[in-house]
């Protein structure tokens, strides 16, 4: 998706040496103070896409949350992405690992900046929805909870436990990126291996529509609702 830059930047922050500034949209939903305490749900934008474009998606989202949404550090097409999927996997594996210390380190930052209730819950769909399910593999401790959205684990489940944080998986039947047979099979080994994780897949739906949309919020208010005290 092809966004155009529509809005000044809200804020940014600043990270340290190794992972330097992060821009990013803050806004709130569900007719709330900006200043009061709330739930926080950081959303990981497409690749190639910006920030501006989940303002739009979640414009219809009315429970009551503040919605951070960060920029990718690499540009891409019309915008910016959390890795370069055109290049050989090794280096995308590296770009896809620095944004994955970049966004928690991102969320533990804004979850402080803001009067915030509970640990954030990560979410995004297609390369975002990608970098979901790699937090809540190699950053479960940043986040409450994760819900990717129409992607798959683009790695192998680390040894050990499993994190606790909920994991709940959504993925349209008609998935032109990510093969929707992939997902259930990672999903099946990840209940296996222990994990708190389920995946509901929308007949026929693809990310796009009403219902699908519908779906998303839901499932996020539903997970934000159980965010455990920081």
């Amino acid at each position: 998706v092809a966004c155009v830059w529509t809005a000044p930047w809200r804020a940014s922050i600043d990270l340290g040496p190794a992972l330097g500034s992060v821009e990013y949209l803050a806004f709130v939903t569900g007719d709330t103070a900006d200043a009061a305490p709330l739930p926080m749900l950081v959303v990981a934008h497409q690749g190639g896409s910006a920030p501006e474009f989940l303002r739009v998606i979640f414009r219809g989202y009315d429970t009551p949350a503040r919605i951070v949404v960060p920029k990718a550090p690499y540009g891409l097409y019309f915008g910016n992405a959390w890795y370069h999927w055109d290049r050989e996997w090794e280096e995308a594996e590296l770009e896809a690992q620095h944004s994955g210390r970049l966004l928690a380190a991102f969320a533990r930052a804004v979850a402080a900046r803001y009067p915030t209730l509970g640990k954030p819950v990560v979410t995004g769909s297609l390369q975002g929805g990608a970098m979901v399910y790699h937090l809540a593999v190699r950053h479960p401790d940043a986040f409450a909870g994760a819900v990717p959205v129409g992607a798959n684990l683009f790695e192998s489940l680390p040894d050990g436990a499993a994190p606790a944080i909920p994991i709940r998986a959504l993925h349209g039947e008609h998935n032109d990126w990510w093969d929707v047979e992939h997902t259930r099979e990672t999903i099946e080994a990840m209940q296996v291996a222990g994990w708190d994780v389920d995946l509901t897949v929308v007949p026929g739906a693809g990310r796009g529509t009403r219902p699908f949309r519908q779906l998303w919020f839901e499932t996020v208010a539903t997970v934000l609702e159980r965010s455990p005290p920081r």
